[in-house]
């Protein structure tokens, strides 16, 4: 209290003014009481803005994350969609045995895959992180929320599926023909070219990775492409 309202207020109280006194305590009273709620505003709009940045930083990481992914399914199409026509010309059962001697890429088609796992850095703290503030973003990032929630573990099964498959080719292949440790080392023998020209049991392979990995994996990457890319655009022009 400052010296001058202390020297006024004992004035009052030596002059036995108490109607005087009251009003001035209820004075003193609403001044405190108006300057602790100044003192919470200011603080819960500093909290306000503080957790706000901190939205727009994981916004950032989203963005970035979905950026990347956008970049890596477009790689991964492109390369899966150049190995259409060869599956096609296998599928179609013309292809003579000279096709599969100058075919340096058949005997690798369906002992590969492409693996893919969206980038979560940002989903990872965007899930966990609740707020009562009421912003422009809230429709946002319960999309982002959603997209996630459903894209990773439908990856996890779409990859596995074709994991699945290659890994089921590579056993049989070990356990039934004598050329797999040449072909292993890069130089399959003549034998895995009559395999691949005459045995059923290779086109039918061909038909079942086909099913899973351009009925199953590029059509969803495809998917996910499109729509990281559409919430990219909104993140981007909410942060910018």
């Amino acid at each position: 209290m400052s010296p001058l309202l202390k020297q006024q207020r004992n004035s009052m109280l030596q002059n036995n003014s108490m109607k005087n006194y009251l009003k001035y305590a209820f004075g003193e009273i609403i001044l405190v009481v108006i300057g602790i709620l100044i003192a919470l505003f200011i603080k819960g709009k500093y909290n306000e803005q503080e957790e706000l940045t901190h939205i727009k930083r994981t916004g950032l990481q989203v963005l970035a994350d979905l950026q990347k992914d956008t970049a890596n399914t477009a790689e991964i199409i492109i390369e899966e969609n150049a190995q259409k026509e060869l599956f096609l010309a296998i599928l179609s059962d013309t292809m003579d045995r000279d096709f599969y001697d100058s075919c340096n890429f058949c005997p690798y088609l369906i002992s590969r895959f492409q693996a893919f796992e969206p980038s979560t850095h940002g989903f990872s703290i965007l899930k966990n992180q609740d707020t009562d503030l009421k912003t422009s973003l809230d429709t946002l990032i319960h999309d982002t929320k959603q997209f996630y929630a459903r894209q990773v573990p439908l990856f996890e099964i779409v990859t596995g599926l074709v994991e699945e498959e290659v890994t089921m080719t590579l056993n049989y292949w070990k356990s039934n023909y004598p050329w797999f440790a040449d072909w292993v080392l890069g130089h399959p023998p003549l034998e895995f070219d009559r395999y691949m020209h005459q045995n059923p049991d290779f086109r039918n392979r061909v038909a079942s990775y086909w099913l899973i990995n351009y009925g199953n994996f590029v059509p969803y990457l495809e998917a996910y492409q499109i729509e990281a890319t559409q919430l990219a655009k909104r993140w981007d022009k909410e942060l910018n």
